[in-house]
């Protein structure tokens, strides 16, 4: 009984082995992404922006605004109360009407933000629309807005200052003119040096108007961005933010998969999977050509897995694989042609019912009678076997082939004593029968046609899931069907006859072969 490898953890590819692995899934998620910003581009364009600047006059030493010996933490504050000015409803409603309405005082409070700078000796005015003109207009119109409303605040802080100082003066001057008794002349002097002060401070008030201004220093005037141009280099930037987004989201996914369901990488994981050498590797055959009395050239890796069968045991050899579409038509073809070229007498049976790929790509088998027939009783192997390219003199040794043909009830067939002799007797007639096996993982035919044979060749293709080789192993070990090797399919391959093409070029038919009772 065939014993099972040692299990060896098994971690998944790299990130950019595993983007290589599912790169379809990654350039369409990219793709997609990518199409569905470059709509919504169209239907909604992105946001322009334009930022103004507004310099702020340092309000250190004026006693006009309260900020006599103003440090630098009280500048800080200064500039965030001017920043909340800025943005304050008076102001919006202000830069509305400059804009002749064209963004009302709530769309403004979204559409322009103000904050102060590191330094808080700026203001900086963001604004934000779906184009460059009106994105630069918002923004001017909020400066402009807010020097104005500055300046109403200062004049106001002006008159609030020089309304206490009349206030306090009306009452020094009464005080003055009720001064009767020679104390009382005494206090009205003092009180005229106290007014002498307040119109002292009167000036210096009017003084420090005139200097501070409206409390703006410069200002920076917003410009439209590149109008059009700008646009479509944003929704450019928009596109390739979302591209990379999903190459990373993607990847992320893939490298995620990957490492939940790992893949063969290699030949020598393959190996070790399966417990079995390595017979050969196929890289991928190219256009070959063939015409009706030649053999096609083989790779050459398959001449060196003939040499490797020569210990095998003659009698029938399985050539299965777990999943569809790994090569193993392909493989079963240049393994007969290899082996018949060695000098084996060999006969490359047909047992893939689903497909038929085999009998596709040999002429002399489509639509002919094959295996399935000899099993349902309505003909016999002599009746179905052809001998291919026998005017060949590189096949020293006769190549037979027999074709799928019909069968109902497959599954019964197979497991039946019919089957059991039309093998046996195939095997006394010649030193290989090579049988191309259904995809275990279509139904039980690959495993019944496994007890059938005294060993098999399995054909692993790059990539392949490691559960689905471990599975694969697992049952055969069951079955006790050793496994000869591996034949491992690095890309898709082609036909070996063909080169790809669906309908090979019509060869001749050959004799039948002439077959005797098994006894």
């Amino acid at each position: 009984m065939a014993e099972l490898p040692d299990e060896q953890p098994v971690s998944g590819p790299g990130p950019l082995a595993a983007i290589r692995r599912y790169w379809r899934q990654v350039v369409a998620t990219v793709g997609v992404l990518a199409a569905l910003t470059l709509l919504y581009g169209a239907v909604s364009p992105p946001a322009q922006t334009a930022t103004a600047r507004i310099g702020l006059t340092n309000p250190k030493g004026f006693d006009l605004l309260s900020q006599s010996g103003t440090s630098g933490a009280d500048l800080g504050r200064y500039a965030s109360k001017q920043a909340i000015l800025a943005q304050s409803l008076a102001v919006r409603q202000r830069a509305s009407q400059l804009l002749g309405g064209r963004l009302s005082a709530a769309a403004l409070a979204g559409a322009v933000q103000v904050k102060p700078s590191t330094n808080a000796d700026v203001l900086i005015v963001s604004g934000s629309a779906t184009s460059g003109r009106l994105a630069a207009d918002a923004a001017n119109a909020v400066t402009n807005a807010y020097i104005a409303e500055s300046q109403v605040q200062i004049d106001a802080l002006l008159r609030q200052g020089l309304g206490a100082i009349g206030s306090r003066r009306a009452a020094l001057e009464q005080r003055i003119n009720n001064q009767r008794t020679a104390a009382q002349k005494i206090a009205a002097q003092s009180a005229g040096d106290e007014l002498k002060e307040l119109d002292k401070n009167e000036g210096s008030l009017n003084i420090q108007a005139g200097s501070f201004g409206n409390g703006v220093s410069f200002t920076d005037p917003a410009s439209a961005g590149g109008g059009i141009a700008g646009a479509v280099v944003a929704l450019i930037e928009n596109v390739m933010i979302a591209a990379l987004l999903g190459l990373f989201v993607a990847g992320a996914v893939a490298w995620w998969i990957s490492g939940r369901r790992p893949r063969v990488e290699d030949v020598r994981q393959a190996s070790e999977l399966l417990g079995a050498p390595v017979l050969a590797e196929l890289i991928g055959t190219g256009p070959l050509e063939a015409d009706g009395t030649r053999a096609p050239a083989i790779p050459p890796t398959l001449h060196l897995a003939a040499s490797a069968l020569e210990n095998h045991t003659q009698g029938v050899l399985l050539v299965a694989s777990p999943r569809r579409g790994d090569g193993r038509s392909t493989a079963a073809l240049g393994l007969a042609l290899a082996t018949a070229q060695a000098g084996w007498k060999v006969a490359l049976v047909d047992a893939d019912f689903r497909t038929r790929r085999l009998s596709t790509q040999v002429p002399e088998l489509m639509g002919a009678r094959g295996l399935g027939d000899v099993l349902a009783g309505r003909a016999t192997l002599a009746d179905v076997a052809v001998r291919l390219w026998e005017s060949d003199d590189s096949l020293p040794a006769p190549l037979t082939a027999v074709g799928a043909g019909s069968i109902d009830h497959i599954a019964g067939l197979l497991h039946s004593e019919s089957a059991a002799r039309t093998f046996a007797q195939l095997g006394a007639h010649h030193d290989l029968v090579l049988v191309d096996a259904d995809a275990a993982e279509a139904g039980p035919n690959a495993y019944l046609l496994a007890q059938r044979a005294d060993a098999l060749v399995v054909v692993v293709r790059h990539g392949a899931r490691v559960a689905d080789l471990e599975t694969f192993r697992n049952r055969l070990v069951q079955l006790q069907t050793p496994i000869t090797g591996i034949i491992y399919i690095r890309h898709r391959t082609t036909s070996l006859l063909s080169g790809g093409a669906r309908t090979p070029a019509p060869r001749s038919r050959t004799q039948p072969v002439r077959y005797r009772a098994n006894s």
